[in-house]
């Protein structure tokens, strides 16, 4: 319990923190209305509560983008420059993509900078201090990664393709952007929220200011062209911090939307309603899921039906993709601790069962499934199917176990 307490915190101070940048933004009613979509996100109320670095992302995004805003509003602020270049220093180990943040958050400096004809001296100690602790970093946290095969493939099908000739790059273009206003944006009808975020885009370039425009969207565009060069992934966890931004557009484009139809006499009846579609389905889902004790994956119920009925002759295979929550829950139930640790589907993956002999049982633990070809545990299952006898089986939340007799 107290491993959720520091994600909890860092959810409630990005509420705290993104009430300030929207204040500073949009007037009201629209900061009330841009706050509740942040609040009632049900992404990032779940992520609050889950042992998991992703609401760091999310406040390292927000804590630099308002610092930013009031570095923007007085350029010479001394020591907000200071502030500014040792906070960012220390998000670069909390969270990986705050440097797409720093990206963008120095483009809009950077732009400022040079409308205002200041001195762009001002931008070099930022830019040394990230810089430096973003190559620390680099080195010694992300660089082993790059060479792990089974993490590439993992994410392989949530990279950018840069065929931008072919059709089916477009379909992936479309599809990835439509879906971010669902995860990690939160809205319910993406269809509805869609052209409001295009009204957003366009009111942050047109009517707000560039330097705005290159702090919200830079991060969104430099993360998807990661993507597209194997660096990052846009699975929909890993854009969690692009949310507020989303958010902000949307907000942004019913502020739009509402300058144009001003003459209407029910204008504020009109976009009373559109807003209260967005913000009701999702307030929804946040509170169906907090009433139902939401669960995305429960391996806890398998593992104390194994450390319970599992006996020492008994092969225990785990699934190629359960080894983070197994990492975890393994001190407790030692019983349960996997002979066979699977390989990928990509690998040799049946020669993991190649050593069994006839009459000798073998527990099988799936969790954290991954379906980029149909559903992996249904794949091996299958395959076991014709070798051995299914004894017993067990589900939970994203979960599977079973007990089979060797043919």
């Amino acid at each position: 319990m107290a491993l959720r307490l520091a994600p909890l915190l860092a959810g409630l101070l990005s509420v705290i923190i993104f009430a300030k940048i929207v204040r500073r933004l949009l007037p009201y009613p629209f900061a009330a209305i841009a706050l509740a979509f942040f609040v009632f996100n049900s992404n990032l109320v779940y992520f609050s509560s889950e042992v998991k670095q992703y609401s760091f992302d999310v406040l390292a995004a927000v804590s630099m983008s308002y610092l930013t805003l009031i570095l923007l509003e007085n350029i010479q602020h001394k020591k907000k420059w200071i502030y500014l270049s040792l906070l960012g220093s220390i998000f670069i180990w909390f969270s990986q993509p705050v440097v797409f943040v720093l990206a963008g958050v120095w483009l809009a400096l950077l732009v400022r900078l040079l409308r205002k004809k200041e001195a762009i001296k001002n931008i070099v100690f930022p830019t040394l201090c990230w810089s430096i602790s973003f190559g620390i970093f680099f080195y010694f946290q992300i660089l082993p990664t790059l060479e792990n095969s089974g993490l590439i493939n993992y994410h392989t099908e949530y990279f950018m393709p840069l065929k931008f000739w072919e059709i089916e790059s477009w379909h992936w273009y479309f599809d990835s952007f439509f879906h971010i206003l669902g995860n990690p944006g939160g809205f319910f009808y993406k269809w509805l929220a869609l052209p409001f975020a295009l009204l957003g885009g366009y009111e942050l370039w047109k009517k707000s200011s560039l330097e705005h425009w290159l702090l919200f969207l830079v991060p969104m565009l430099l993360a998807f062209l990661a993507s597209g060069l194997e660096l990052y992934s846009t699975i929909p966890r890993l854009l969690l911090f692009v949310g507020p931004a989303i958010l902000l557009l949307v907000s942004f484009g019913l502020y739009y939307f509402y300058k144009k139809i001003k003459n209407f006499p029910y204008k504020s009846w009109v976009t009373g309603i559109i807003a209260g579609l967005l913000i009701l389905q999702t307030f929804l889902n946040t509170a169906v899921h907090n009433l139902a004790k939401f669960k995305r994956e429960e391996i806890t119920t398998a593992l104390e039906d194994i450390q319970k009925n599992r006996k020492q002759t008994e092969v225990i295979y785990a699934y190629a993709f359960t080894d983070a929550a197994l990492r975890y829950y393994l001190p407790f139930y030692p019983n349960a601790k996997p002979t066979i640790y699977g390989q990928p589907l990509y690998k040799d993956w049946q020669s993991d069962f190649s050593n069994l002999k006839s009459g000798q049982k073998i527990w099988l633990l799936f969790s954290h499934y991954k379906s980029e070809q149909g559903r992996e545990d249904e794949i091996i299952l299958n395959y076991i199917n014709t070798k051995a006898k299914q004894l017993k089986r067990g589900a939970d939340k994203n979960a599977g176990w079973y007990l089979y007799e060797w043919r």
